[in-house]
C-alpha cells in the first residue's frame, strides 16, 4: 500500500482506539483533523472522536483520523483549511461564514423542531435532494450535515420576558436568521463563536446572546445568566458540516470511500443530532436549578413573533432560487421530513 502522510507537529493521537482499528499508522492514511472545540466538550467527546474511531473501525485501521493539539485556523477557516489542505479534516459551523452557505440557512430558520436529531436528519435528507445544484461545498467531500437543538435567548441582567425587552440591548448573534430577529425588535447583533460568549457577558461587552442551554453550561456562563427567553420550536438553529479534503478522499480506495460514507452521512447526522438533544436537556435542568428565570412565549406572544417572523421563509426562498434551488420545495420538505420523523429510543 502507498503510504500516505499528512501528519504536522503538534497533532494528538487517537489512541486505543485507533491502535485496536487493525492497522499501523505507518500502512494507513492518516487525516489531520482541525480541532477547535476545548478537548473535553461534549461535541469533541461524544461526537467528533466516536466518529473517528468509527472511521478507524471501519476502515479497518486503513484510514485514521488525528485531532490537532491546537486549532489550525480560527472556527471560520474550517472549511477553507480543508479545501486548501492546510487540514485533510473537520467540522465547522455554516453560519460563522455569512452568506457563504444559503441553503444551510434553511434549518437555521425559527421554529423548525423541537429536537437536534429530527433536523439533522431531514438536513441531510433534503440536502442530497435539493441543495446540491448550489455547488456550496465544491472543493470538499461533503461528509454529513447536522443541527444543535433549537436555540433560544440568554441575558447576564437585562430581564427577557417578550421580544420587545430585546430593544437596545446588544446580543451575540450566530448566524443570519439572528440577526434578522434581533433587527426586527430593535437590538443590536454582535457576530462571534459561541467560545467568546463568556468572555463578552462577563466584560459587558454584549447583555446577551442567542444560545442553546448547554451551550451556557458547557462555557461556564451558569452564573453569569439570569434571565432565559425560548419559544416552541426555537427562536434559531445552528447547522454545521463535517468535511474532508477532496484530493484526499479521491485517493482512498472505493472500498474505504464507502466505509466512511457508511458512518458519516445520516449516521452522523443522526449521532449529532441525539447526542446534543440529551446534553441539552441535561443542562436544561441546571439551569433552573441555578435560580435562570425562564419565560416561554406561547399564545398571543408566540404568534405575534411568529407573525412578524414568517417573511424570513420566504426572503430564503427567492435566496437559494439564484442558485437553480427549488426554494419552496425544499422548504416543504424539510417540515414534512421533521413532522414525520420519530425519535426511537
Amino acid at each position: 500500500m502507498r503510504i500516505k502522510k499528512f501528519m504536522m507537529a503538534g497533532v494528538l493521537a487517537m489512541g486505543s482506539a485507533v491502535a485496536s482499528a487493525g492497522a499501523s499508522a505507518h500502512d494507513a492514511t492518516v487525516l489531520q483533523f482541525n480541532r477547535w472545540l476545548p478537548p473535553t466538550h461534549f461535541v469533541q467527546t461524544e461526537i467528533l472522536d466516536v466518529w473517528a474511531a468509527n472511521v478507524a473501525k471501519a476502515t479497518e485501521g486503513r484510514v485514521q483520523v488525528q485531532m490537532t493539539a491546537s486549532p489550525l485556523g480560527p472556527p471560520n477557516r474550517s472549511f477553507d483549511l480543508v479545501r486548501s489542505g492546510v487540514a485533510q479534516a473537520a467540522w465547522g459551523a455554516t453560519g460563522y461564514t455569512a452568506n457563504r452557505f444559503v441553503t444551510g440557512q434553511s434549518v437555521e430558520l425559527p421554529f423548525k423542531t423541537t429536537t437536534g436529531e429530527a433536523l439533522s436528519v431531514a438536513y441531510w435528507r433534503i440536502h442530497n435532494k435539493y441543495f446540491t445544484p448550489a455547488k456550496e461545498y465544491a472543493g470538499v467531500k461533503l461528509l454529513s450535515l447536522h443541527v444543535q437543538p433549537p436555540g433560544e435567548i440568554y441575558s447576564a441582567r437585562a430581564k427577557l420576558t417578550s421580544p420587545a425587552d430585546l430593544e437596545g440591548l446588544k446580543i451575540r448573534i450566530p448566524n443570519p436568521a439572528t440577526s434578522e430577529l434581533l433587527k426586527a425588535y430593535g437590538g443590536v447583533g454582535v457576530s462571534q463563536p459561541s467560545s467568546k460568549a463568556y468572555e463578552l457577558l462577563s466584560n459587558g461587552v454584549i447583555d446577551g446572546t442567542f444560545l442553546t442551554p448547554d451551550a451556557v453550561v458547557q462555557f461556564n456562563m451558569t452564573n453569569l445568566i439570569k434571565h432565559q427567553l425560548t419559544v416552541e420550536g426555537g427562536f434559531f438553529n445552528a447547522g454545521f458540516f463535517l468535511i474532508m479534503n477532496q484530493k484526499v478522499w479521491d485517493g482512498l480506495s472505493d472500498k474505504d470511500q464507502k466505509a466512511i460514507e457508511a458512518v458519516s452521512g445520516e449516521a452522523f447526522a443522526k449521532l449529532a443530532g441525539r447526542v446534543w438533544d440529551r446534553e441539552a436537556a441535561r443542562s436544561e435542568k441546571i439551569l433552573q436549578e441555578s435560580g435562570v428565570v425562564k419565560t416561554l412565549l406561547k399564545g398571543e406572544q408566540a404568534a405575534q413573533l411568529k407573525e412578524k417572523m414568517i417573511g424570513m421563509d420566504d426572503e430564503w426562498v427567492k435566496a437559494v432560487e439564484k442558485k437553480g434551488v427549488d426554494g419552496r420545495a425544499a422548504l416543504d420538505a424539510l417540515n414534512d421530513e421533521v413532522a414525520n420523523y420519530k425519535v426511537v429510543d
